[in-house]
């Protein structure tokens, strides 16, 4: 296992210990520094409680709060599951997952969403 593996494990217990024990009901996290200059949500307003929601196998309620966050999640998780588990595969999946046309078309998602929950 590399070292780039290690970070990332780290990182991901820190991410469980965190969100996982850290209510955001009791625990006040930081605010969305774009909500509180223009009064509009980001794309990512509400991933925070969303992710604890998850952790608590709360799914539901992690989408009410962020529906791009779910998507989002496993779009990640299959990349790089692909990624660290069938390493064969992954230039093949690289192309698809990774490229950019899938850049392009997750802004695009991202800035429909972004103008979407400001306007409904």
């Amino acid at each position: 296992m590399n070292r780039l593996a290690y970070i990332y494990f780290l990182a991901g217990v820190g991410v469980l210990l965190v969100y996982g024990l850290l209510d955001p009901q009791y625990f006040t996290f930081p605010k969305c520094p774009f909500l509180t200059l223009t009064g509009w949500m980001c794309p990512g307003c509400g991933s925070q409680r969303a992710i604890h929601q998850v952790l608590h196998g709360r799914i539901t309620t992690a989408f009410q709060l962020n529906a791009l966050f779910i998507p989002a999640l496993l779009y990640g998780l299959i990349g790089n599951g692909i990624a660290f588990f069938s390493p064969e595969y992954w230039p093949r999946a690289r192309e698809r997952w990774f490229s950019i046309g899938a850049a392009k078309i997750s802004i695009v998602v991202i800035v429909f969403f972004w103008i979407g929950r400001n306007i409904i």
